[in-house]
């Protein structure tokens, strides 16, 4: 058993015992590890002790933490949005495309969207530079040019997984193209990155700053080439890769990640569900690509995680709200369902984050009951439990 695997049998045995009061030396046990032994796991894991992360899924902790998410939301609204509060919070931009892929008796109420996701960093010396740098661009150029001297741009997903692309290209039935290749060059990325010819999927300069349209409607479609390839059924890469939660199954498709669940041992079991939930023109694994997306989904800040996700507008204000809860905060799903305006429709709000499609990326383990109970998760609870833990963990030792 690994680190997360331990923890994750301490955790679950503290939230069966809340009550009791636990001690360390309890949780040890409980996990089958000496106590020494169990604190150096947490220190390595979480940077922090295992009193400190009992404390942090403690419920009155938890309510604090909602009051808190719930001032910070109050002072982005004061300051007419998110952008008003420089580094708080995620920036998420929408774009609507055309799909054949409609699922039976859907009724064309199902769209597919394409977003682009600057998620805020794990790690400090990337949070540094997002507090320092007003853009997503300009911190990867500052970072580039203080960080990455010496090495490849590995926390770039898209120009990690999708340099392979001019070798794909030929069998995706596309070549000399490249879609995210703006006015700015703002990936950089390789002609075949996405497999479709002269298209700009991330958005050009003339539509850019049309994001805010796009985020509340998801009306605006994207270019005509696109939407006329988008008819057609997309190939699909697959792969697995470890997490600090687990391992997790992948899937991309030529507009971004389509899927991303956790594998608890069960693989084929995974693959077998997301094939017969996502129809491809084929399925290709590629483990590498999955472990370009996890390094860029813990590092973040130099390039958008690009995201591929089919569902209806509500559904999509649901998941756009979730990536928009920064890293270490939580709210409660009344608070989610007032945030996108609808106050009244807070099952159907729970119903939307129970199915989202990319966990841990459209962090739906950050909505919880209330009362300051962590509540259920598709992929354990225990998981929700240390994936809230460890990003607390996290924000305050990145703002210590």
């Amino acid at each position: 058993m690994n680190h997360y695997e331990r923890i994750s049998v301490a955790v679950r045995y503290l939230m069966d015992h809340r009550r009791e009061n636990l001690s360390p030396d309890e949780l040890a046990r409980a996990a089958g590890v000496a106590p020494v032994y169990f604190r150096q796991m947490f220190a390595e894991w979480a940077g922090v002790t295992p009193e400190q992360f009992a404390e942090y899924l403690a419920p009155e902790s938890l309510k604090k933490e909602i009051l808190r998410t719930h001032r910070l939301i109050e002072a982005a609204e004061a300051t007419e949005g998110p952008a008003g509060l420089e580094g708080c919070f995620p920036t998420v931009r929408i774009k609507e495309v055309a799909s054949g892929q409609d699922k039976p008796g859907n009724g064309g109420k199902e769209q597919d969207y394409v977003v682009d996701f600057y998620n805020l960093p794990f790690e400090r010396k990337f949070a540094v530079k997002h507090k320092e740098e007003k853009h997503p661009e300009d911190c990867y150029n500052a970072f580039v040019e203080s960080e990455l001297e010496s090495r490849d741009r590995e926390g770039n997903c898209a120009a990690d997984f999708y340099k392979e692309g001019k070798e794909s290209g030929a069998v995706h039935g596309f070549s000399d193209t490249n879609v995210c290749e703006d006015s700015q060059d703002r990936c950089k990325a390789s002609g075949a990155e996405h497999g479709f010819a002269d298209a700009n999927v991330c958005g050009d300069s003339q539509d850019w700053c049309k994001a805010s349209a796009v985020e509340c409607g998801f009306s605006e479609a994207i270019t005509s080439p696109v939407r006329e390839a988008a008819a057609t059924l997309f190939p699909v890469e697959y792969g697995f890769a470890e997490t600090p939660f687990g391992s997790c199954f992948i899937a991309v498709t030529p507009l971004g990640i389509c899927r991303l669940c956790f594998a608890d041992g069960a693989r084929d079991e995974v693959l077998a569900s997301f094939r017969a939930e996502w129809q491809a023109e084929h399925y290709v694994q590629n483990d590498e690509m999955a472990v370009a997306v996890v390094r860029q989904v813990f590092s973040g800040g130099i390039a958008p995680l690009r995201l591929h996700l089919r569902g209806t507008p509500f559904r999509m204000k649901v998941w756009k709200a979730l990536l928009e809860i920064p890293i270490g905060n939580i709210l409660t799903y009344s608070e989610l369902a007032s945030i996108i305006g609808r106050k009244q429709a807070v099952r159907a709000v729970a119903s939307a984050v129970a199915g989202n499609p990319v966990g841990l990326i459209i962090p739906c383990h950050r909505v919880i009951r209330k009362e300051g109970a962590v509540g259920e998760y598709r992929w354990k609870s225990e998981r929700k439990a240390c994936m809230i833990g460890w990003e607390r963990a996290r924000r305050d030792i990145i703002s210590a």
